[in-house]
């Protein structure tokens, strides 16, 4: 096999795994493992890429088959593929065939389709994927902590319960590629819980996780909280007899570094409203000055 062959091998099963995880991550992050290996990272993407050029190949061939079954003009055939064409591409002895190839539109018209036909059919598993993910997420959530998640699953109608399946499908599929890939906050950053950060100097704070930042190494660098408020670090009943309260809301989005944080856990939304009342039954048993 020469330089312009394994080129053109190098393509045929980089380029859709490539084209598959960025489609793929506009719904869900992969992320990159820090174990895998270099050599890992050269083999992983054949298996996948062969499997979308066999989706690929049943796809062309029945629509071939399809289109026969119908007496209209010439019988559609999908040529064989001249191994020692490619296998010899860029030597003088493979220019004549390949040049002949090049001038017959009909032959060339092949290659065109099938490229179109991997693309779509690697478009369709990158969203399955993608798509299967969030409905994973959404209805395996644990409705006392995600109340709204539920809702994000529409089955009505007679296409929606079909997609469900269908990416659902997919996704149980690629997974067994791709399931140690998944980062797993990206399921905070979906469906957006309440949590509570504890920092390393022993600051907690209590908020809405919105998002995670990475670094360029792909590390998980920053995380941002949306309502956040910060705890007191006095006792809470010292701090109620002072007339301080417990819980100082701070305005905007608070950002942490993921180095400082010691300690981060989810929480009913629910749970700082009941913490409110109990201050408050505190307050009125201490007869505390009121805040």
């Amino acid at each position: 096999m020469n330089g312009v062959a394994l080129a053109v091998f190098l393509l045929a099963i980089y380029l859709p795994h490539t084209f598959f995880r960025a489609i793929a991550e506009r719904y869900v992050d992969l992320g990159r493992r820090r174990d895998v290996s270099q050599f890992d990272e050269i083999v992983a993407p054949i298996i996948p890429s062969a499997l979308f050029h066999l989706q690929t190949w049943i796809v062309v061939h029945g629509l071939c088959f399809v289109r026969n079954r119908i007496p209209l003009g010439a019988p559609w055939q999908f040529p064989t593929v001249d191994w020692r064409l490619v296998l010899t591409l860029g030597s003088d002895t493979s220019l004549d065939p390949l040049i002949a190839v090049l001038d017959d539109r009909y032959r060339l018209m092949w290659p065109l389709a099938y490229v179109i036909a991997l693309t779509f059919v690697t478009f369709i598993n990158a969203i399955s994927l993608g798509r299967g993910a969030l409905l994973g997420l959404y209805t395996t959530a644990d409705p006392d902590i995600y109340p709204a998640a539920q809702a994000q699953v529409d089955r009505r109608g007679f296409w929606n319960p079909i997609k469900i399946y269908v990416a659902g499908t997919a996704f149980w599929a690629w997974k067994l590629f791709y399931w140690e890939s998944f980062v797993p906050m990206f399921s905070w950053a979906v469906l957006k819980p309440f949590v509570f950060v504890k920092t390393k100097e022993g600051t907690l704070f209590h908020g809405r996780f919105e998002r995670y930042g990475k670094s360029k190494d792909g590390e998980i660098d920053t995380i941002a909280i949306l309502q956040a408020s910060r705890f007191t670090r006095r006792p809470i009943r010292e701090a109620l007899r002072a007339g301080e309260h417990p819980l100082r809301g701070l305005k905007g989005m608070l950002i942490l570094k993921w180095s400082e944080v010691a300690d981060i856990n989810t929480t009913v939304p629910n749970e700082i409203r009941d913490l409110w009342k109990r201050w408050d039954r505190l307050r009125a048993k201490d007869q505390a000055p009121a805040v």
